[in-house]
């Protein structure tokens, strides 16, 4: 088996692993929520949110109301979930490295004190005993808060600082499944380096003829992403205040208005990706969507060891994936890669 095929049937498999858990975790025939839409330029945060929707269907569970952080509207959430589920987003975002989606998340579980409420797959990241200590007593006092983690850091620092039970899931881009090449590669080296300070490790790429630097945001198609937040602020309003439609096909409108959104980034960064024959990527989601688009890459680490975790949980053996420790080593490996391709 050649090494695309080996990255193919991985992909298969954690797609597999990810509804295999989904159908154990999630219940039937209840009423259930999909909270904190990602309405920002991070390209990983839509393919999650569209692998979300994704496995739901063809699991067979529909949501009934869905919102983003910055249309909340606790009697809304409450009037339609009644006494269903919460599913709240996954990411790498539960801790106190993110602070508003960490807080959007604690609100969540102060305002539905008797609702079950499921995190989906997150990376798991305390930098202060304190703000783990407070989340810890949060998930004491609700009682019904699980999660699924993606990471065995993340599962570990689940029992030790949270007191909760992790259970191991991959993260939720790979239930889109493989997605083939976009286009022809139009350049050798495509870097994709952080341009947040918060988790980039190395904080600069190393210049070359034959690399290319970029970042999500230089894959953000603006004249699209625009329209689309247009008809999404379109589509709240009217379930705000519309009188003249029954609300759950408002709400319906609201959740496609928010899955064209995420497609349309989604498409930006599989175009920015599917620009390089080999690419090297220090972004978890560089590395994911370059699995699902067989293109062979080189990850480079966050700060907290965020990549390299989710190697070891579940990429590792693709075959198109190498991991390395710095810049200078990356690019060496990129080199070899591009080589092999062209020999």
């Amino acid at each position: 088996m050649n090494d695309s095929a080996a990255a193919a049937k991985l992909v298969a498999s954690l797609q597999a692993r990810v509804e295999e858990t989904l159908d154990r975790c999630i219940p039937r025939d209840v009423p259930l929520a999909l909270v904190n839409f990602p309405n920002h330029g991070n390209v990983g945060d839509s393919a999650i949110w569209l692998g979300t929707k994704a496995a739901l269907r063809r699991l067979g569970r529909g949501t009934v109301y869905e919102t983003g952080a910055a249309s909340y509207d606790q009697r809304a959430l409450a009037a339609r979930v009644r006494d269903g589920v919460i599913l709240f987003h996954g990411g790498g975002n539960l801790g106190d490295l993110w602070p508003r989606e960490q807080l959007f998340r604690e609100r969540i579980l102060q305002d539905f004190p008797n609702n079950r409420i499921l995190q989906l797959p997150q990376t798991i990241t305390f930098r202060e005993e304190g703000a783990a200590a407070r989340f810890r007593e949060l998930c004491r006092r609700h009682g019904g808060f699980s999660l699924l983690v993606r990471d065995l850091p993340s599962g570990r620092a689940a029992a030790e600082l949270l007191g909760l039970e992790g259970v191991p899931c991959p993260d939720l881009a790979f239930a889109l499944g493989p997605l083939g090449p976009r286009s022809a590669p139009s350049i050798d080296i495509l870097w994709q380096n952080r341009s947040d300070a918060v988790e980039r490790m190395h904080h600069t790429a190393i210049g070359d003829p034959g690399v290319a630097l970029a970042d999500w945001h230089d894959a953000e198609p603006k004249r699209e992403v625009v329209a689309g937040r247009r008809r999404l602020a379109i589509m709240l309003a009217l379930r705000r205040s519309a009188s003249w439609l029954p609300w759950p096909d408002v709400c319906s409108r609201v959740a496609d208005s928010y899955e064209r959104l995420a497609q349309v980034r989604l498409n930006g960064g599989l175009a920015l990706l599917s620009r390089g024959r080999v690419v090297i990527t220090d972004r978890l989601h560089g590395h994911i969507l370059c699995l699902l688009l067989g293109i062979p890459h080189v990850v480079l680490d966050t700060r907290y060891g965020k990549n390299s975790a989710a190697l070891e949980a579940w990429t590792g053996q693709s075959g198109i994936a190498h991991l390395c420790a710095q810049p200078a080593e990356a690019l060496a490996c990129a080199q070899r890669m591009l080589k092999g391709l062209k020999s």
